[in-house]
């Protein structure tokens, strides 16, 4: 039978492991949130820009400051593909943090399981010695042998 320390050590590596993966997971959600706020940002000066373009063309704007309107919101276009490009990075890595994740908490689990029925069988086994011990005991003292 495998000694409880060694029980204790498996345990502990595993929540360690656990833990990181925890970390891990808070980590990649995290940037998924601030990827998130960035796209929403830059939605958001893009459609800013469409009004003030919207505004200024009809009060008549030049021409240079048409082209201008319209490189910046083509800029903002490049923006925020890349941001979503990101942003569907950040959801597959918080993916695989999740799996790991749940992954190293189902190790955690198992080894909880298997010591509690390493503890079970040890308390058995113990249970069964006391009343070997008792009924031997009690043998003797019914024999007259007894070591009172």
């Amino acid at each position: 039978m495998t000694p409880p320390r060694v029980w204790q050590h498996l345990t502990d590596m595993a929540r360690s492991k656990r833990d990181q993966s925890a970390h891990k997971l808070r980590t990649a959600v995290s940037k998924r949130g601030e990827a998130e706020r960035k796209l929403a940002t830059l939605v958001g000066y893009r459609r800013d820009y469409l009004a003030k373009l919207e505004a200024a063309t009809r009060a008549g704007i030049k021409a240079d400051g048409l082209a201008n309107y319209r490189a910046f919101i083509a800029n903002l276009d490049r923006a925020i593909e890349q941001q979503e490009a990101v942003l569907a990075s950040m959801h597959t890595d918080v993916g695989f943090a999740q799996t790991d994740w749940q992954h190293t908490q189902t190790r955690v689990d198992s080894l909880d399981v298997l010591d509690k029925r390493r503890a079970q069988t040890a308390a058995k086994h113990e249970a069964r010695r006391e009343q070997k011990l008792t009924d031997e005991y009690a043998a003797r003292r019914s024999r007259g042998g007894g070591d009172d």
